[in-house]
């Protein structure tokens, strides 16, 4: 499952996924939560286009609601075996204060997590 948000972080970690080849061939979940990136849906639809116009099998979702929850029940209703994550979206001040979903993957999860940077 690659959990995509829109940001720049996101779009490397997308980048990275497909130059990369250690995936291909394996199904890929394109999750992303509506946040308030702008033109994110927009977005969504470019990076479900780029993964599978190199081949990849993708199933895309564009979902509502708590980012680390949305993103924890949609890993156990669809058998999500791996995780990848684009690095730390926010300030570290800001993560301080309220916190950080990649974090919470981190440590919450039971199956492997790759942050990309």
């Amino acid at each position: 499952m690659i959990a995509y948000d829109g940001r720049e972080t996101a779009d490397k970690a997308l980048q990275q996924v497909i130059d990369g080849g250690l995936l291909h061939g394996l199904h890929c979940h394109l999750v992303s939560i509506k946040n308030n990136e702008e033109d994110l849906e927009e977005k969504f639809i470019n990076a479900q286009y780029k993964l599978t116009s190199m081949g990849f099998k993708v199933s895309a979702s564009f979902l509502e609601g708590n980012i680390f929850d949305s993103l924890m029940q949609y890993k156990e209703q669809n058998n999500v075996e791996l995780i990848v994550m684009g690095a730390f979206g926010h300030s570290k001040l800001r993560q301080f204060f309220v916190g950080s979903n990649t974090i919470k993957m981190l440590e919450n999860s039971d199956v492997p997590v790759v942050i990309l940077k």
